[in-house]
């Protein structure tokens, strides 16, 4: 079973982000939308995947 959400960890692990750009985007209030449960950090796995998917890059195919 995947996990819905996701610590900051497991998205680097996951998508190659690392967790100190992540926390960077969290301080300047930027980047991937994110819970705050006392100390800990989450994820939701469709935020992560729909702002990567917003940042596609598309090129011309000849």
């Amino acid at each position: 079973m995947m996990k819905e959400y996701l610590t900051p960890g497991e998205v680097q692990e996951i998508y190659g982000l690392s967790t100190k750009w992540l926390a960077n985007q969290r301080w300047a209030k930027k980047g991937i939308p994110y819970i705050k449960a006392g100390r800990k950090v989450l994820y939701k796995k469709e935020d992560v995947e729909a702002f990567l998917e917003g940042r596609k890059v598309k090129v011309n195919q000849e």
